[in-house]
């Protein structure tokens, strides 16, 4: 189980930094024509609707982390309290690497978006974990 677990978070992180090195070039190029095709016969969705579901993609990779790494924190020598720790200078490295990269922005807000899912990841495995013991 403990391999399994390594493997995933290991893609998950994975995938977060090559979404954090992606230029925002590709994103005008093909992730945001792709995101207009899908939703060309939707009309609630705008430009606005497109930059939430990047907000929503920064909240739901770092919520996942953190419930998997939490849920199966038995396996890790740290405490819940330090995996939160260690994600959230994670969440701050991310956009940090941002300043470095051509035509990225770094923005406190998607530090924040990332924070709370984290968060909300160690509250629902908190719940989860305390409906197991009862």
């Amino acid at each position: 189980a403990s391999r399994g677990l390594f493997i995933t978070t290991i893609v998950l992180i994975a995938g977060i930094v090559v979404g954090v090195m992606l230029p925002e070039s590709a994103t005008v190029g093909f992730v945001s024509p792709l995101f207009k095709a899908v939703t060309t016969h939707l009309p609630a969705f705008d430009d606005c609707a497109a930059q939430s579901t990047y907000k929503v993609g920064h909240f739901l990779f770092f919520f996942l982390i953190s419930l998997v790494l939490m849920l199966n924190a038995r396996f890790f020598p740290t405490a819940s309290l330090a995996i939160v720790f260690i994600l959230i200078l994670f969440a701050i490295a991310s956009e940090g690497m941002q300043l470095h990269l051509f035509n990225r922005t770094t923005r406190l807000t998607d530090i924040g978006i990332d924070s709370t899912g984290i968060l909300l990841g160690w509250l629902l495995a908190s719940v989860i974990g305390l409906a197991r013991k009862s």
